[in-house]
């Protein structure tokens, strides 16, 4: 019976080398790249991925937690216990978010009973030049042949796309009972041997994504952007996305490049933090979040917000309050960061007293919602814990909103509905604001307002913000945060 559609959906990890306790979230994107300080256990992951599927075919590599983890005099790996949540299909049936525990006891699973899907690792020693890994001191001589199937044109297509060279051939050297590419630019040919390590790092990339002998492949790279220029990265991130897009790929890669940042439509980043206590991982966090996880508090108070006009929000009730000067504001992204990121600052033993977490008052609105999904980051029992918990929820509040009201829409029937008389900059973004009937997903609504406006995303969100703050509703929306700001202030200050 043939296995097809495969797909990682989670992996959690209870103990496995440096990581404990947490859960990495593997969908919304093919791309997923793993991110943090060196040692957090970003390579860890990938090892663990690498291992728990077996191969399709006796002929593709096997790869075995042994490979990875293998017991030597600090550690034997006894306890060590991990799962993954996924899905699949065979010639009959559709299993949908199935659960397969991995540990190792006297020895790890029994890899038969592993599920199956093909899998391609591609290592950090696919970095290093051919050249170094000779040791002849003497002529290499190697027979040379043509790559030219379809496929084959393919990828030399991408790698001049991506390197910003019109190769004219690409080629397959052997000797020794080795092979290597090569390829030809206008006169120019030469091997791997006499290649540049990034130019020979693409085509193994490209190798492992295009050659891949099926579809729902699970393809994994550390350390995708060594060795890479940013634009090449950029554009190698394009051509392996269009690819996984296409033959449904899950492509999972380590990476230390901010870049990525900028590559949110194609890239899902996971963010490695680790605790005193256990791993924490935060999803599409920002790069001003991931320097403070692991940097030190940079002004008197702290304010985390989910998005830009969270920040907007939050910088007019700042200089209201008149603290500005002395606040910084941290985007976290997705609403259930500011529970991982505020329980890991707090694990990790980093002062939160002056910091305020803001939800947008659309989801986790009540207590109960709240210490939820505190529990989910912070772990554990015991007096130390609970008071830990107990903290952390009163560092986090929301904007007041009516119940089932989104702050987009919420906004704008407020500057809709102005009965007061306003200044004329006001008046015309009340009549832009009427004239917006449906915009499409909610969160499309400031994006439009803002390109009628005519000016940049930052100056068009304070714009309409000044003009909420004219409406009667302003005041109980932004009662929280103002609150506690003034308390804030007046402990920092007197």
């Amino acid at each position: 019976m043939v296995t097809h559609s495969q797909i990682i959906h989670e992996i959690s990890i209870k103990k496995l080398k440096n990581i404990s306790q947490v859960s990495i979230n593997l969908e919304g994107s093919p791309l997923i790249s793993l991110m943090g300080v060196n040692g957090c256990g970003k390579s860890t992951i990938l090892y663990a991925l690498c291992c728990v599927y077996k191969p399709l075919r006796k002929e593709d590599e096997n790869y075995k937690f042994s490979r990875f983890f293998p017991p030597h005099n600090h550690f034997n790996w006894t306890g060590s216990y991990l799962s993954i949540n996924y899905s699949f299909s065979d010639d009959t049936h559709k299993y949908f978010h199935a659960i397969k525990d991995y540990s190792k006891k006297d020895r790890w699973v029994i890899y038969e009973r592993r599920p199956e899907r093909y899998v391609k690792f591609v290592e950090i020693k696919t970095c290093v030049p051919v050249i170094e890994s000779e040791n002849k001191g003497q002529k290499i001589q190697y027979t040379t042949a043509t790559q030219s199937n379809e496929l084959d044109i393919l990828i030399r297509q991408k790698a001049g796309y991506i390197l910003n060279k019109d190769y004219d051939s690409l080629h397959v050297h052997t000797y020794d009972n080795k092979t290597i590419i090569g390829v030809k630019v206008g006169t120019t040919q030469y091997s791997a041997l006499t290649m540049g390590a990034g130019e020979q790092r693409v085509f193994t990339i490209l190798d492992a994504v295009f050659r891949t002998p099926y579809n729902s492949s699970l393809i994994l790279i550390d350390e995708i952007d060594l060795l890479l220029h940013p634009q090449a990265l950029k554009k190698l991130i394009t051509v392996i996305y269009d690819r996984a897009i296409e033959k449904h790929h899950q492509i999972i890669f380590t990476s230390h490049n901010t870049e990525l940042f900028e590559l949110k439509d194609k890239v899902e980043l996971r963010h490695i933090h680790q605790t005193e206590q256990h791993t924490v991982c935060m999803a599409n966090t920002t790069p001003d979040i991931t320097r403070r996880m692991t940097g030190k508090q940079i002004k008197s108070i702290e304010i985390y917000v989910e998005d830009n006009l969270a920040q907007a929000i939050v910088s007019h009730i700042c200089r209201l309050c008149g603290v500005s000067k002395d606040v910084v504001i941290y985007k976290y992204g997705a609403a259930t960061n500011v529970f991982t990121i505020s329980g890991g600052l707090a694990l990790s033993r980093q002062s939160i007293d002056s910091a305020l977490f803001v939800l947008d008052g659309d989801v986790f609105v009540t207590e109960e919602e709240k210490k939820k999904q505190i529990k989910k980051v912070v772990t554990g029992h015991g007096l130390e814990i609970d008071n830990l918990r107990d903290r952390l929820l009163t560092h986090l509040t929301q904007f007041n909103l009516p119940k089932n009201a989104k702050p987009e829409k919420f906004i704008f029937n407020c500057i809709r509905n102005i009965q007061t008389q306003i200044d004329y900059e006001s008046e015309e973004i009340k009549a832009l604001v009427s004239d917006i009937i449906n915009a499409g997903d909610h969160h499309n609504l400031v994006k439009v307002l803002v390109e009628q406006m005519g000016c940049s995303e930052e100056i068009g969100l304070n714009s309409i913000i000044r003009v909420f703050s004219q409406t009667p509703e302003w005041s109980n929306f932004s009662e929280p945060i103002k609150v506690w700001l003034t308390k804030k202030k007046h402990e920092l200050y007197g």
